[in-house]
């Protein structure tokens, strides 16, 4: 058995309560604590051990409403609840039972109060009595609330911020104290996952190359008191490469210690793939007006050169005409008519690159064309290439020139032959396509739409992204002096273009090179008629001829070489002249045969002065253009009779001959 404990009295309490009391009285050490424990605002009630008030302060009175005499005496549950027995849950219950302080927070009306109750025990552990004080926390619970809720409104505008917000350790660890909810959406972990570390460092979603350059921009930036701004890219939680735009700024304490680092950081990925669409777009738009420019140039070039061309292939025919048998300058001139046609064949590669050369368009499989080549392209690029064809059963029809688009799957090929020196693997394949914007976007000029794709690839040594930029123009070649005119290539890219389609390369060094053609498909039927041909030969005549050329030296040409087929000849230098003649000539000409660019007045506004006068006036249209800047000058290629210069003699003597035949 426990040893008895001697537990004072109610009465005791109350004498010893009247002892301090007469201690205040007599100004002894007791009476500060009477005179502050009546000062406290808190309500205030000592009880005994059977949860009696023996004293309350003033604070007590006013908040349970009762005088002290009515309040002394009564057991704690009356005073504070009202009840005739003890509340089970109240903290004065629970108290009784701990033997500690219990808390318990209570809401009267607007009022939010705290009730604390802390046990008075013996040396033997024993309780002897109680302290109970109630304290107002409204104050205090309203600057509570109104702190949650700005930190609540500080976490929502955080977590809706586009990207993530945090907070970070300057350690090496890189800790984060603090992620925003925007953590999950930019790097697939959750918000809790890069707290402390607890599942991955921030540290380790940095891709190995970027992260010391990282470390390093931001310790500088620290150690300058600055601000930084990074861009590097992260690996996601699923393996996606996203690229980050950080903004962050050192955190420092009292003593100028940096503690942490806070930020932001955004995912920009989609941002920098616009960009670099953009910066490709760019240079796709400069290349294409650098390709113009030079395709100008190149068709202006080749028109001058045809002119002079024409002066010397037609007075290099004529004379051989006019040599006998075995004169010993017939090899000679043969050498300079040569000469002239493969420069003819020069300027004609020029045009087609420039897009202004001659094409007779057919609605055709180009299935057709491409097939009727397999005989032909393996003797062409030889043995040690393996060549295949791999065609489409039907890859819809296309309005293009066949012999042209000959010329194209040729170059094509010898192209690929000379990147295999040591033999390799030729591929042509078709395809009928239907291209969205998507894919649209990645081949410059390509337009969404339904196309016949046509691919030659190889296995050769492949190209460089210099070289792949400058591979379609005239004259580049990456072949040793005397392996190419450069213009290969050109010619291919001319034909494409003037055909209406698009042409792209892949390739990487080494890993060969892959051309794709984008033909658009036309609604029209095959079958269409061709223009007929007409035959060689130098048919003769005795019509009159009015021969209107701005270039003297063909003027002179025609003056000769009409008249020695038998046509008599009147020579103009210009549009204006050449009215001028036909008003003052009794007998209009047989035929005009008129240049289409000449200065003052052109060959079509010529032509339509003249049908005024005589509507039934034959017409020969010449130039060194052709098809489009000749369209431009309103002169149309269909149903108009036109010769390309330069020209042979049999040519023009076919051209006029077929003309004038069709009024004999």
């Amino acid at each position: 058995m426990g040893v008895p404990v001697d537990h004072p009295t109610y009465e005791e309490l109350q004498e010893r309560l009247a002892r301090a009391e007469a201690a205040l009285e007599a100004g002894t050490p007791a009476s500060d604590w009477l005179t502050t424990f009546d000062a406290v605002n808190d309500a205030i009630c000592l009880l005994d051990k059977d949860m009696r008030v023996l004293r309350c302060n003033r604070a007590a009175t006013r908040l349970y409403k009762r005088t002290e005499a009515d309040v002394v005496g009564r057991n704690c549950w009356e005073v504070v609840h009202g009840s005739k027995h003890p509340v089970p849950e109240s903290p004065l219950s629970r108290m009784r039972r701990s033997l500690k302080r219990e808390q318990q927070d209570l809401q009267l009306g607007n009022s939010w109060l705290v009730a604390t109750v802390d046990p008075i025990l013996d040396p033997q552990n024993n309780l002897i009595g109680a302290v109970h004080i109630v304290s107002d926390i409204t104050e205090r619970r309203q600057i509570e609330k109104t702190a949650q809720e700005s930190q609540r409104r500080l976490l929502t505008l955080m977590d809706n911020l586009p990207g993530m917000a945090y907070r970070c350790l300057n350690d090496e660890s890189w800790t984060m104290e603090f992620v925003s909810g925007g953590c999950h959406k930019l790097t697939e972990y959750q918000p809790e996952d890069l707290v402390e570390n607890r599942v991955i460092t921030y540290n380790d979603l940095i891709i190995p190359e970027d992260q010391q350059r990282v470390w390093d921009e931001v310790q500088v930036a620290i150690s300058q008191d600055s601000s930084f701004q990074l861009i590097y890219k992260i690996r996601t939680k699923s393996g996606i490469l996203k690229t980050v735009w950080e903004q962050g700024v050192a955190v420092r304490g009292a003593d100028g210690t940096v503690l942490a680092v806070e930020g932001l950081m955004i995912d920009i990925s989609e941002q920098q793939a616009a960009e670099v669409a953009k910066e490709k777009l760019r240079e796709q738009l400069v290349q294409a007006q650098k390709m113009e420019s030079v395709g100008h140039l190149a068709g202006g070039v080749a028109h001058d050169f045809n002119n002079t061309l024409s002066v010397i292939l037609l007075n290099g025919e004529f004379t051989l005409d006019r040599l006998p048998p075995n004169d010993p300058l017939i090899e000679t001139v043969q050498q300079i008519v040569d000469a002239a046609d493969r420069s003819a064949a020069l300027t004609r590669q020029l045009l087609a690159f420039s897009r202004k050369q001659s094409l007779q368009p057919e609605v055709m499989d180009l299935n057709t064309v491409i097939h009727g080549l397999r005989k032909m392209l393996p003797r062409l690029i030889g043995e040690d290439i393996d060549f295949s064809l791999k065609l489409a059963p039907f890859a819809g029809l296309v309005l293009a020139d066949p012999g042209r688009m000959e010329q194209v799957i040729i170059n094509l090929a010898v192209n690929a032959r000379d990147a295999m020196p040591t033999g390799g693997k030729l591929e042509i394949t078709t395809a009928l396509i239907e291209v969205d914007r998507a894919a649209s976007e990645k081949v410059a000029e390509l337009v969404p739409g339904e196309f016949l794709q046509i691919s030659v690839a190889d296995t050769g040594s492949g190209m460089d992204p210099e070289v792949m930029k400058m591979v379609f123009e005239p004259f580049f070649t990456t072949k040793s002096v005397g392996k190419g005119t450069g213009l290969g290539l050109s010619t291919v890219y001319g034909i494409v273009k003037q055909s209406g389609g698009i042409i792209s390369v892949e390739s990487e060094l080494e890993q060969g090179t892959t051309f794709h053609i984008y033909l658009p498909l036309t609604e029209q039927k095959a079958g269409l008629a061709k223009t007929p041909t007409i035959t060689s030969g130098r048919p003769s005549g005795s019509e009159h001829i009015l021969v209107v050329e701005d270039e003297i030296s063909l003027r002179g040409l025609f003056s000769t070489l009409l008249p020695s087929l038998g046509y008599k000849v009147t020579v103009a230098a210009s549009g204006v002249e050449a009215l001028e003649m036909l008003q003052n000539m009794d007998l209009p000409p047989d035929l005009i045969i008129t240049d289409v660019v000449m200065p003052q007045m052109g060959g079509k506004e010529l032509v339509t002065q003249v049908k005024l006068l005589h509507p039934a006036m034959k017409v020969l249209y010449m130039s060194g253009y052709t098809d489009e800047l000749v369209g431009q000058h309103g002169v149309s290629g269909v149903g108009a009779a036109f010769i390309q210069k330069p020209f042979r003699i049999s040519a023009i003597g076919d051209k006029v001959r077929a003309l004038l035949g069709s009024n004999t």
